[in-house]
């Protein structure tokens, strides 16, 4: 007995919803990969081991990075060297990219044409501020946007935990953090950590 075998062409509308299917599954493995990475981020927030950190250098790091991520938004840097803050720079460093990233975000989903990154002194303080010409963010919601797992991103593109990761960060370092934004005029978050001793030393 000799066996015939074919080969069985699934219907187009199978394939079709076959490949959707396929597709929003891998959607959603890169989500909770996202989501697993950010927790074990959030997991380690408090963990800080400070030193004397120049947050002029961190955000020229940083611009540096986030450059490769907006090659059609200009990214202004205005920071003048030695702003020493008490802090850890691999923590000062993922703040500057999550509220970078953000912002270009939403840039790049409602417009916007710069993202600027500063930083000076004020007092006892040393100040950051991440500030973009986007599309600014509604009242109802700057009130919960530290919130975990509260997002402007569409499905799929965000966990809703950077910012929170943020807050946790800063409240860790004794800082502070705090966003002012209009809708259609943009948004500025400004992050406060403590002056370095060496501030005083250096004046």
């Amino acid at each position: 007995t000799v066996e015939v075998q074919k080969e069985i062409t699934p219907p187009k509308e199978a394939a079709e919803y076959l490949a959707t299917a396929l597709g929003e599954c891998q959607l959603a493995c890169e989500q909770l990969h996202r989501i697993v990475g950010d927790l074990n981020n959030l997991a380690r927030a408090g963990e800080v081991h400070t030193s004397a950190v120049d947050l002029a250098t961190s955000i020229d790091v940083a611009s540096r990075l986030l450059r490769k991520l907006a090659a059609d938004i200009a990214i202004d840097v205005q920071a003048s060297s030695m702003q020493l803050a008490r802090a850890d720079p691999g923590r000062v460093l993922q703040v500057i990219l999550n509220l970078g990233k953000n912002a270009l975000d939403a840039m790049h989903e409602a417009g916007g044409t710069t993202l600027t990154l500063a930083c000076r002194d004020a007092g006892e303080f040393v100040e950051l501020a991440v500030q973009d010409d986007g599309p600014g963010i509604p009242q109802s919601l700057q009130e919960r946007m530290f919130d975990p797992f509260v997002s402007t991103k569409g499905p799929g593109k965000g966990t809703g935990l950077g910012l929170h990761l943020v807050q946790e960060i800063v409240t860790s370092h004794a800082g502070t953090i705090q966003c002012e934004s209009q809708p259609g005029e943009g948004t500025c978050v400004r992050v406060r950590l403590p002056a370095s001793p060496s501030n005083s030393e250096r004046d």
